[in-house]
């Protein structure tokens, strides 16, 4: 067999300081150390003797055997015994443990029986074991384990703040310890690169895990396999994502948050379940700052994750919806669909709450009571700190413009699925107080984000309503001066007659023309002003009619009259009836 594979170290009943401090016999010497060989999983005790470690008497048979030219790993435990020695001085050791161990408050989290101190023992000696043999890019499959083992533990340390913080400070010390080779020292700042990327995460998840204890604990777990994919590099190339992404814990993780989350955020939605806020999580993490040596893999890692996540994401939301009420999963999803930003989050709410969800033939139908809807959404506008009120305007032109627009489409969960469906506009009458509503809304939207002293450019606005009592105004006067003029044909031919013909002329080309002013006002979208359109095709449609009128209806009595028939040679007209 070749050269043994070491993993955790420890001091089996001995205190640090029967190890650090020179013996009075060193024949007698009580330091004694018990290393763990990977691959024969062989434990044995190596003691001290006269400065040297040398395998105890009871252990030399088995070690005879397993490797019959067995060399004690005296740079490996020297090592070893430097790490716990500068823990030793901010924490004490199981044996003599310092009184700050007893601020720590994580005992809920351990074993049945187990102790903090033995806790923190038992870290620390994985902490030691890897600085002094570990391996940051291992090959044996034990040395894999035994890298991943580390870190889990490393991140062990964040249970209690003041814990985390003197660990992190005696690392720190030991980064710079001339008692240490450099590749340990290395070991050493990797660590350290590992704890600071686990505090940006903690950081991130900090407003999330007040809210729940619960909450908390889970995603303080679940950090652990996630940093243990993002520094271990063997995890993604030979175990994929199922090893620390999406395993049956991770699942259980997913369920408590939504199930907690559901109950006391308010603002919590099927959308925002655990894959999909992981997956943010790592869009921010990945602004970190890290040496650059390990930045790459870890940025590679990291889009790894979040690419991951993002789709399992959505399929964790598809699959909650579903399982829930159809109406509840309706709105749930309208409210992600189109309030993806607090602001417009807000207008839909607003919107939903004035609205009714009627069934008919398997199909959603949609009532809204939006006289109330839209004062509600104007007082809230009003009351917004005036900086706050140009997003907000935007969020309401963006709503409005997706839902509210006519021939518009929109995307809606229904039948456990999602599906496209006509937009609200469809479910309006074409007049009624509520269709009028909806358009001095959009009217009054429009306004205000030209009005706003810093706009923010909104791109979706939504297009003007047709003036439609104006339109039919304009359009029956224009019939009703057209009829007057066809009904005074009947009349004799006089100039009574045509100038009552000519004046219906005019009258109904004034009425079509403002009607056409209006309508090209609507193609272009104009909502200031658009009483100048209708002004200004009134006079056109007029003068065009009354000229045209003019040129081909000559005024009895004036112009080229057709001369009466006479007999030739004679001056006198032909009496048509006479001999």
């Amino acid at each position: 067999m070749g050269d043994p594979i070491y993993e955790r170290f420890r001091l089996p009943g001995v205190s640090v300081q029967e190890c650090l401090q020179e013996p009075s016999d060193p024949k007698k010497d009580p330091c004694k150390v018990e290393v763990r060989e990977a691959e024969t999983k062989l434990s044995f005790v190596l003691e001290r003797r006269e400065g040297k470690f040398q395998v105890a008497s009871g252990d030399a048979a088995s070690v005879a055997k397993a490797f019959p030219s067995y060399k004690p790993p005296a740079r490996e435990i020297a090592e070893y015994l430097t790490v716990r020695g500068e823990f030793f001085k901010t924490l004490g050791d199981e044996q003599k443990p310092l009184e700050i161990t007893k601020q720590f408050k994580f005992k809920h989290l351990l074993g049945e029986g187990q102790t903090v101190e033995a806790a923190i023992e038992s870290w620390v000696n994985v902490i030691a074991s890897f600085v002094s043999h570990g391996q940051m890019d291992p090959r044996a499959a034990k040395a894999k384990e035994f890298q991943e083992e580390a870190v889990m533990v490393a991140t062990y340390f964040s249970v209690d703040p003041t814990l985390r913080a003197l660990a992190v400070k005696t690392l720190q010390g030991l980064k710079g310890n001339e008692k240490l080779g450099a590749e340990s020292r290395k070991r050493v700042e990797w660590l350290l690169v590992v704890l600071s990327v686990q505090e940006a995460m903690l950081a991130h998840f900090k407003p999330t895990m007040d809210k729940s204890q619960a909450i908390s604990d889970e995603l303080r777990a679940r950090s652990s396999g996630l940093i243990q994919f993002l520094f271990c590099n063997h995890v993604l190339a030979e175990k994929g994502t199922n090893d620390k992404l999406s395993t049956p814990s991770v699942q259980n993780s997913a369920k408590i948050f939504h199930d907690v989350l559901s109950k006391v955020d308010p603002h919590y939605n099927a959308a925002k379940n655990y894959f999909a806020y992981i997956a943010s999580a790592m869009k921010a993490l990945k602004e970190t700052e890290l040496p650059t040596a390990y930045l790459k893999d870890f940025r590679t890692r990291a889009n790894f994750i979040q690419s991951e996540y993002e789709k399992k994401g959505r399929e964790e939301m598809l699959n909650i919806l579903a399982g829930q009420d159809a109406e509840k999963s309706l709105r749930e999803y309208l409210i992600i669909k189109y309030g993806d930003t607090p602001a417009k989050a807000m207008v839909m709410e607003t919107f939903l709450k004035h609205m009714k969800v009627k069934t008919s033939k398997g199909k959603p139908h949609f009532e809204f009571n939006m006289e109330k809807a839209a004062k509600e959404i104007q007082d809230d506008h009003a009351a917004l700190p005036l900086e706050m009120r140009a997003r907000a305007t935007v969020a309401l032109l963006d709503v409005l413009q997706g839902l509210f627009e006519k021939s518009g489409k929109m995307e809606i969960f229904w039948d456990k699925k999602l599906q496209e469906t006509d937009n609200f506009y469809a479910n309006f009458p074409l007049m009624g107080a509520n269709k009028n509503a909806l358009e001095k809304l959009i009217l009054w939207a429009r306004g205000e984000a030209k009005d706003a002293k810093d706009p923010l450019a909104p791109k979706k606005i939504p297009h003007v309503a047709v003036r439609k009592w104006t339109l039919l105004s304009e359009l029956g006067i224009g019939a009703a001066g057209t009829a007057t003029a066809l009904s005074l044909l009947a009349l004799d031919e006089s100039e009574e007659r045509w100038w009552g013909q000519g004046a219906a002329t005019i009258t109904a080309g004034a009425g079509f023309g403002a009607a056409a002013g209006n309508a090209l006002s609507y193609a272009l979208d104009i909502d200031e002003g658009d009483w100048a359109f209708d002004l200004g095709g009134s006079l056109v449609g007029g003068l065009a009619a009354g000229l045209t009128y003019g040129f081909l209806v000559p005024k009895p009595g004036n112009g080229f009259q057709p001369p009466t028939p006479t007999d030739p040679g004679r001056r006198h007209p032909v009496d048509p009836y006479g001999p």
